[in-house]
């Protein structure tokens, strides 16, 4: 047995080399018919529907007909439905040749998650087609005739509860707009309120420095030290120049005090009445007509002495004169610093009455904006609580309306068809890949039953 095995294996072998080359030829010929055949059908785009459950979970006991989504799935595939769907898409014109119902609707049942790991059986409608907008538009047509064409029944009394969760809902919106109107009034009459308040502040605070030019004070303070510096300045330059003549009249003392001694005189000069006297001449003759008369022989003077006896004179005018100079400068910079003291004293008590009223404006207007907003505040926590009332009740609101308007299902449409931008059908490199294995397993196969036939 194991010989004839061997050999059948060996003979398949010799043939498959020995046939190579038209195994190859037939898989590329195949494989060349094939793509053909694949690149001459038409792409097709998917586009789908997604159909839920309601929020009619609200009032599940007053539900006398409770549809399973199964059902949905095959009243949507029922052809009351799909004649529907054709009669629209013919009328809005959507496609130019007839569609082929079975071809291009399916429907699926499956689960969504909606929350965590919560989730929802939901139905699933898909319309497969060439064209990817087209296709969007006749399965959101279908989506949106299941939905009109299923309804539910309820029960007398169910209504009665529907009218209140309206009411509710109803009354928590009139309060929301209430409290809201509340808070804009507030809002309102505080903004008025402090504009007045500032207003009027800023008019007190106008008419203050209108009537205590601070900055002008200060301007003429700044002046006034200016004015100081000045006068220090001279001061010290007199205080040099009397230096200056000091020394001169030491000197000239020394001198006279040389003359006395040379006319023997010192016993009948009057030193005091000598000094007097230079102090106060104005001229060479007042001085010398002064020195007759202290008994100094003037013509006996060395005229070296009397020069010098004139400039010891004239040294004592100008001595007085800046030592009156002097006395005029000390007082003058007093008066300035006291002066500029004052000022300095007023500036800082305006300006200690212009930043408390500066102050006290910023108190009064920062008291009424926390006032406002701790009334805003109590507003909006009412808001709040409002707010996620209605948010509790928006979706039971809405089922109610619905009822109420009488176009309610107990399904709706979680997401609409959207043109696909990917094709659904066909794949095409895949469909190759396959014609080329099918053909060279064809190939084998041929083969393999010739040479099994021929031992």
């Amino acid at each position: 047995m194991d010989e004839y095995i061997t050999f059948s294996f060996n003979s398949f072998f010799i043939e498959f080399k020995r046939n190579l080359k038209k195994i190859l030829i037939f898989t590329f010929s195949f494989t060349v018919i094939a793509s053909v055949v694949v690149f001459l059908i038409p792409d097709q785009y998917e586009s789908s529907v997604i159909l839920t459950r309601s929020y009619l979970l609200y009032f599940p006991e007053k539900v006398d007909v409770y549809k399973p989504m199964e059902y949905y799935k095959n009243f949507a595939m029922s052809d009351n439905i799909l004649n529907q769907v054709i009669e629209r898409v013919k009328e809005e014109n959507i496609l130019k040749d007839d569609l082929v119902i079975k071809r291009v609707f399916s429907a699926e049942l499956f689960y969504k998650p909606i929350s965590g790991k919560e989730k929802v059986e939901a139905l699933k409608l898909t319309v497969t087609y060439g064209e990817p907008e087209v296709a969007a538009k006749i399965v959101n047509i279908w989506g949106s005739l299941v939905i009109k064409n299923s309804s539910l029944k309820f029960s007398k009394n169910v209504f009665g509860d529907i009218e209140y969760t309206v009411k509710s809902y109803e009354d928590e919106e009139k309060k929301l707009s209430e409290y809201q109107n509340e808070k804009s009034k507030i809002v309102e009459y505080y903004t008025e309120k402090i504009g007045k308040e500032r207003s009027l502040w800023d008019r007190k605070i106008n008419l203050f420095v209108a009537q205590n030019p601070i900055e002008l004070w200060k301007d003429e303070m700044t002046s006034m030290k200016d004015k100081l510096i000045k006068f220090e300045d001279r001061l010290v330059d007199v205080k040099r120049e009397i230096s200056t003549l000091d020394g001169r009249i030491g000197e000239g003392k020394k001198r006279i005090k040389d003359v006395e001694k040379f006319f023997k005189l010192k016993k009948s000069i009057d030193e005091n009445g000598l000094w007097t006297l230079l102090g106060s001449v104005r001229s060479k003759k007042e001085l010398l007509d002064g020195i007759k008369k202290l008994n100094l022989k003037v013509e006996k003077l060395n005229p070296a002495y009397t020069t010098l006896l004139v400039k010891i004179s004239e040294d004592m005018v100008k001595l007085k004169g800046f030592k009156n100079e002097k006395s005029f400068l000390e007082k003058k910079i007093v008066d300035l610093k006291e002066k500029i003291s004052l000022k300095r004293k007023l500036i800082a008590e305006k300006e200690f009455l212009l930043n408390n009223m500066r102050t006290e404006k910023n108190k009064i207007i920062s008291g009424l904006k926390s006032e406002m907003s701790g009334k805003i505040d109590s507003i909006d926590i009412k808001i709040g609580l409002v707010k996620d009332s209605l948010e509790e009740l928006k979706d039971k609101y809405l089922v109610a309306r619905k009822i109420q308007m009488g176009n309610f299902s107990d399904i709706s449409v979680a997401l609409w068809g959207s043109p696909s931008f990917e094709k659904s059908f066909p794949p095409r490199f895949l469909m190759i890949m396959v014609s080329i294995l099918l053909a060279f397993f064809i190939a084998i196969f041929y083969l393999f039953l010739k040479t099994l036939l021929r031992e």
